[in-house]
């Protein structure tokens, strides 16, 4: 009975220190959870401050970002308005130059100008310069024409692969010159020596279209076209040639400013017409 009581004693000491064991360990796990929790909000709270911060270098990289691309567009802007008024004055003084060029040439036409090559009068020969006599020949007392012993002077023909064209003869009223008939049949044959070459200057009215194709920027996707000409403002106008002809019949042959339509109308067998052309007295590129 003593052992007995002994082991109560003992189990409930035993017991008592389990329970107190249990109600520690509940205290702990309950400040566990207690500090789990404020442990869960104070990373809540961290991350929510990280994100605020995130979102708002985002918003400050945006703008930088819309800044920089403004910048850019209107740094494009100054280039390109930089890079037309460079054109403009390059265009202006390639006009100025032109004009100059051209003055320069009638100038030295006009003093090239006397009695050889235009009608001034031998009495109105400039100071300092020698006086053309017109006719200075005199009588050597052979007769006329070439001299024995004389080389003659005449066209060579040109060789075969230089020739351009090949004109054919046709018969029109000829006879045969056995039986006096004019029904012929044509033959693939020629006389290849009885060949005759000319050489004659053709004249070719060109009737150019100028386009102007477009291109899509690659930055802001605008198009963009070639830029006009000085001398190419108008819907339709005369060519660099015939302004040069135009120029040369008036400063040089010192052709009447009326008859120069004429003569490039009859160049032209009247493809261009006859009509006031005031361009020929201005530079290249004015109308």
């Amino acid at each position: 009975m003593k052992l007995q009581e002994d082991h109560r004693r003992i189990t409930a000491g035993y017991r008592r220190e389990i329970n107190r064991l249990r109600t520690e360990l509940a205290a702990e796990k309950a400040n566990a959870i207690d500090i789990r929790k404020r442990g869960f909000e104070d990373a809540d709270l961290l991350m929510e401050e990280y994100e605020n911060k995130y979102r708002k270098m985002m918003k400050e990289l945006d703008r930088a970002d819309e800044r920089y691309w403004k910048l850019q567009r209107e740094t494009d802007r100054e280039i390109e308005k930089l890079k037309e008024e460079h054109h403009k004055e390059i265009e202006e003084k390639d006009a100025i130059i032109q004009e100059l060029k051209e003055k320069l040439e009638r100038a030295e036409a006009r003093l090239g100008h006397d009695s050889s090559n235009t009608g001034t009068p031998t009495s109105k020969t400039p100071e300092g310069k020698k006086k053309r006599i017109p006719n200075s020949r005199r009588g050597s007392g052979l007769t006329k024409g070439g001299q024995p012993g004389h080389e003659k002077h005449e066209l060579e023909p040109p060789e075969e692969e230089e020739v351009t064209s090949v004109l054919e003869r046709k018969i029109t009223d000829e006879t045969c010159w056995n039986c006096d008939s004019q029904d012929f049949t044509p033959t693939e044959e020629y006389d290849e020596e009885d060949d005759k070459y000319e050489y004659d200057i053709e004249i070719r009215v060109v009737k150019r279209k100028i386009r102007y194709r477009l291109y899509l920027c690659n930055v802001c996707g605008k198009l963009v076209k070639a830029r006009y000409m000085p001398e190419q403002q108008g819907k339709c106008h005369y060519g660099s040639t015939v302004k040069s002809m135009m120029l040369s019949l008036v400063n040089t042959a010192n052709a009447s400013i009326n008859k120069v339509p004429v003569m490039i109308a009859g160049m032209t067998a009247g493809s261009l017409h006859r009509q006031p052309l005031p361009i020929i007295m201005l530079p290249f590129g004015h109308t």
